[in-house]
């Protein structure tokens, strides 16, 4: 009997360990295994994404799409969205679907730029999201690029007129006007554009009222410094009467008042020296003694007239300068000056019709001058010939008819074909600039070019004029050019502030 029960006790307990690794249950014969082990407890719920490709080129007016595809895994099964983050602003994206449903795993990112986008390669992610699951993301680079031949506005431009511009070595652009904001940002009549966004330069510059606050010129002197001038009364909470510099950190004051420039300075321009030369409608105050008509030197301590005194008054002061308004300087390599404006005589006695050359002894006339009824220079630039141009609004150039645009070759007055005709006073040239290649730009108010469509701004070869592009459809106050030759104009047109990329 006890060998019988050991015997049944041992056969069970076979039995069950039997069962336990066959995975039957005893006594209801075989069972079926599952194929399905279901989920595995390690593994956690999520989605990721895949783009059909990492990079993308868009140009400005223009899209470009990318393939999206995204992958669930763990248990979730369930609708994923598309989001897109780090776009500047004007380039756009739109996926199609922004939402994947279930069962289905592509969609496609369509990118579009604004003509505002600046050139350039940004970093965008895009985000695949699904409800209580681990996000997935993807890296794409976008690259805007430059179009040869065609304008773009500087980010958003500024929300108001420029009227000056200044390209210093590295490439960044400043400009000065009657505005608050550039871009994004709160500049104060003065910014800079460092070629992918806007900044302050301190608190920028302000006065009385936004109506009679405003820069007019702008000036880089050799050691990077950068002056402005035009009717203000401070530069970053400085008192300063008109004319103030920015070192890249701060701004000063020029002159202590009462001495310095009492009026508006709408020309400014440095020479090799460090002098800065300032010309406007005004007479200011070099001592109690001197009166400083329409122009004025800086030479880093203390303003100074420019010529023999004339003209004692009642009390006794004597005046340096020109007879009526500077509206344009510039100085060549040589460190001679040269005025345009508005005045017919220069200290007291030359002859000077609204155009003269200050050798740092003497005025020096140059021929005739500008003449026309009424004639006035707005605008001079250099080319690396020494050739000196001249713009405003005027119809003889010494002895030669000249549509309100003229060289002079250091001897004698040409005309540049048929010039810029104009039909009234209101209409002029504003502004010119001179490029490496020796091409000459001028934009105004104007809507022809010897009798051709120009809108605004027009482009002389050195045979012919040309349009620039289709122009801008109203007012150019400004121009300025870089190493790479480009061409930046201001005004009042949308944006205020736009590029020509060569």
């Amino acid at each position: 009997m006890y060998l019988s029960c050991l015997g049944l006790r041992s056969l069970a307990a076979a039995c069950a360990l039997a069962l336990l690794l066959s995975g039957c249950s005893g006594g209801d014969g075989p069972t079926e295994t599952s194929s399905d082990p279901g989920p595995d407890p390690g593994a956690q719920s999520a989605v990721s994404v895949v783009l059909g490709s990492s990079s993308v080129s868009v140009t400005p007016e223009s899209s470009a799409t990318v393939a999206v595809s995204v992958t669930r895994s763990g248990d979730f099964a369930g609708t994923v969205g598309l989001s897109l983050t780090g776009a500047p602003n004007g380039l756009t994206g739109t996926f199609s679907p922004a939402s994947i449903p279930a069962g289905a795993t592509g969609s496609t990112l369509t990118l579009s730029a604004a003509q505002s986008v600046a050139p350039g390669t940004y970093s965008l992610t895009i985000r695949a999201s699904g409800q209580g699951v681990a996000d997935g993301t993807a890296a794409l680079q976008v690259e805007i690029e430059v179009v040869e031949g065609a304008w773009s506005v500087l980010g958003e431009g500024t929300d108001g007129p420029v009227h000056a511009i200044v390209v210093d070595d590295e490439g960044n652009v400043y400009v000065g006007g009657s505005f608050t904001r550039a871009g994004g940002a709160t500049v104060n009549n003065i910014a800079k554009w460092d070629g992918s966004s806007w900044s302050a330069l301190g608190t920028g510059i302000i006065g009385g009222s936004p109506q009679t606050t405003y820069v007019n010129a702008l000036a880089l002197d050799d050691d990077g410094n950068l002056y402005a001038g035009g009717q203000f009364t401070t530069a970053g909470g400085v008192e300063a009467r008109n004319v103030a510099m920015w070192d890249g950190s701060s701004w000063s004051a020029l002159g202590v008042p009462p001495f310095g420039i009492i009026q508006e300075v709408r020309a400014l321009a440095a020479d090799s020296e460090g002098n800065l030369y300032a010309g406007g409608n005004w007479h200011g105050v070099a001592s109690a003694d001197v009166r400083l008509k329409h122009i004025a030197k800086w030479d880093g301590t203390a303003w100074s007239g420019i010529g023999d005194t004339y003209d004692e008054d009642l009390f006794g002061r004597v005046s340096q300068g020109v007879s009526a308004r500077v509206n344009a300087l510039v100085i060549d390599g040589s460190d001679n000056v040269y005025l345009g404006g508005e005045f017919t005589t220069a200290g007291g006695e030359t002859t000077a019709n609204r155009i003269v050359m200050w050798d740092g002894e003497s005025w020096i006339p140059l021929g005739t001058g500008l003449d026309g009824s009424p004639a006035l220079v707005s605008a001079l630039a250099l080319d690396e010939s020494g050739s000196l141009y001249a713009g405003g609004h005027f119809t003889v150039a010494g002895d030669v008819i000249a549509d309100n645009v003229a060289v002079w070759n250091g001897a004698e007055w040409s005309a540049l074909g048929g010039g810029i005709p104009v039909s009234s006073l209101l209409q002029r040239v504003h502004a010119l600039e001179t490029d490496a290649a020796g091409r000459l730009y001028a934009g105004g108010r104007f809507l022809q070019s010897a009798g051709a469509p120009a809108d605004h701004l027009a482009t002389w070869d050195g045979a012919a004029w040309g349009p620039v592009g289709e122009g801008l459809g109203t007012r150019v106050l400004a121009l300025a050019t870089d190493g790479a030759g480009n061409l930046y104009a201001g005004g009042v047109f949308t944006g205020s502030i736009a590029k020509w990329s060569k």
